[in-house]
């Protein structure tokens, strides 16, 4: 009956987002790819996400799969459920909720900040909380603007390791053109992992969908591995 449930999970996100695609964490809340922004999404927004990549450390190689859907809610808030699966040698799941509160508005001077938590259960157990900021550099009327994302987030669990520890994450999106988005992320090694965890990507967004490929390390494997992702974002509940 879960294999059922988790099937159908993956069939009704994957068959929303196959026309598309969304900046959003693995975890779930919305960022850059393994670490989340302090941006969320406006009021009664909804988001559809996949994403997929390889992990290969000296062993074997294996394959996740994030698939997630998320609610902005009050336009201060967001709200979602996450479906995580890793193959390869055996196979593990898990599934839970995000949740992300903007504690501050970005303005002019200030960034906007958000605290944020990730709760997965199963075979790939995650439990973290953090606090990340999330600020525009460029002026207003940049052609490319530069956007900068830094925070800190404690880790209980992550991935189905124990890990007790807390990283330092950052990151930037840079638009090369009105469609088009180079986004980078670092986060500090943490208890369990062989490296850091870092990631480059190419999005491509229109107002409601895109693509996003590149690599990504998740900490876990020898190099960066091809990372792919795809998601839709329905304007409204209304």
């Amino acid at each position: 009956m879960k294999s059922t449930l988790a099937t159908l999970w993956v069939i009704v996100v994957v068959g929303g987002c196959c026309r598309s695609a969304t900046a959003a964490t693995i975890y779930g809340a919305s960022g850059l790819i393994l670490t989340p922004s302090a941006y969320v999404p406006p009021d009664r927004a909804v988001g559809f996400g996949v994403s997929t990549f390889t992990v290969k450390p000296p062993t074997i190689e294996r394959r996740w799969l994030s698939s997630t859907v998320d609610f902005g809610v009050g336009g201060r808030s967001e709200w979602g459920l996450t479906y995580l699966r890793r193959t390869g040698g055996t196979t593990e799941t898990g599934f839970g909720g995000f949740a992300k509160y903007q504690l501050q508005k970005e303005t002019p001077d200030r960034p906007a900040l958000s605290l944020g938590v990730d709760l997965i259960g199963g075979g790939v157990k995650t439990s973290q909380v953090y606090l990340v900021g999330t600020k525009r550099i460029s002026p207003e009327q940049a052609k490319n603007p530069f956007i900068l994302t830094l925070g800190a987030i404690y880790a209980r669990d992550r991935d189905g390791i124990r890990r007790d520890d807390t990283d330092i994450f950052g990151g930037f999106d840079v638009k090369l053109s009105r469609h088009l988005s180079l986004i980078t992320e670092f986060r500090s090694r943490t208890k369990g992992d062989a490296h850091n965890g870092s990631g480059v990507m190419v999005m491509y967004g229109a107002k409601r969908y895109g693509i996003g490929i590149g690599f990504v390390n998740n900490g876990r494997s020898d190099s960066h591995r091809f990372f792919i992702g795809a998601g839709y974002n329905v304007s409204t509940l209304d």
